[in-house]
């Protein structure tokens, strides 16, 4: 009974190979190895960077800090982050169907920027500068101006 279950999975292991290999294309210059376009970009790599952070808001509200912040995209798009207590900025790097934008927190309200006015960030998380006015909930917000320079960093699963 062994050798009879031992011969139906190798008939079975045969079978699939034999369906896999007439599947191909006959076209000799086709592979079945990914395109370059297939395989992924540095961008792509997961990373986080420790970056100095230098922000000014004026206008409407007013603060400034600089200090560290970091960038990564291990959660999806780069995103750029600084803080000084409560106050904090967002940046995102626009990709796909994320816009390139600013999100600005000060004495507990959040502003944001328009999508790609005034934002400019590197999707590899070396760099992102914002010099853009902002929106709040109740209409015009501050202006911000900040600068995001960031390190190599760590990249892939093992952070080295």
């Amino acid at each position: 009974m062994r050798s009879r279950r031992l011969m139906l999975a190798v008939t079975a292991l045969l079978a699939a190979t034999s369906l896999a290999a007439c599947s191909g294309s006959d076209d000799p210059e086709s592979n079945d190895s990914p395109s370059a376009s297939d395989s992924p970009s540095a961008d792509d790599q997961p990373f986080e960077r420790t970056c100095t952070v230098d922000v000014t808001v004026t206008g409407a509200v007013t603060a400034s800090w600089q200090g560290e912040g970091r960038s990564s995209n291990e959660a999806g798009p780069t995103m750029y982050h600084g803080a000084d207590g409560k106050n904090q900025i967002t940046v995102y790097a626009g990709k796909d169907d994320v816009p390139t934008s600013a999100n600005l927190t000060v004495d507990g309200a959040t502003y944001t920027t328009g999508a790609d006015n005034g934002v400019d960030a590197a999707g590899n998380g070396t760099e992102a500068a914002v010099d853009a006015d902002t929106t709040g909930v109740d209409g015009p917000g501050p202006h911000v101006a900040a600068t995001f320079t960031c390190g190599k960093g760590a990249q892939g699963k093992g952070k080295g």
